[in-house]
């Protein structure tokens, strides 16, 4: 999906990412794994995919926020002892 929008669109996308992973990031760091009792999926699916929505959001122009998005990834990655 995110191949195909428009660079606008992109922007609004990796903006919303963003915010939605600084948010498990923080949550992550105040209370630790229970962040990932609001998941439906386990937090390696969570992670997986939003490392498929960087690399979507790259091949589709990229920008500062996909970068922003990469390392908030990486830091919830970091969290979590990958």
């Amino acid at each position: 999906h995110a191949r195909s929008l428009p660079p606008a669109s992109l922007r609004v996308a990796a903006a919303d990412k963003v915010h939605n992973a600084y948010a498990i990031l923080r949550d992550l760091r105040n209370v630790g794994d229970e962040v990932w009792s609001r998941f439906n999926a386990p937090a390696d699916d969570v992670i997986a995919y939003y490392e498929g929505l960087v690399r979507a959001m790259r091949e589709s122009g990229g920008g500062k926020l996909v970068d922003e998005l990469d390392r908030i990834v990486k830091g919830i990655q970091r969290e979590i002892g990958y």
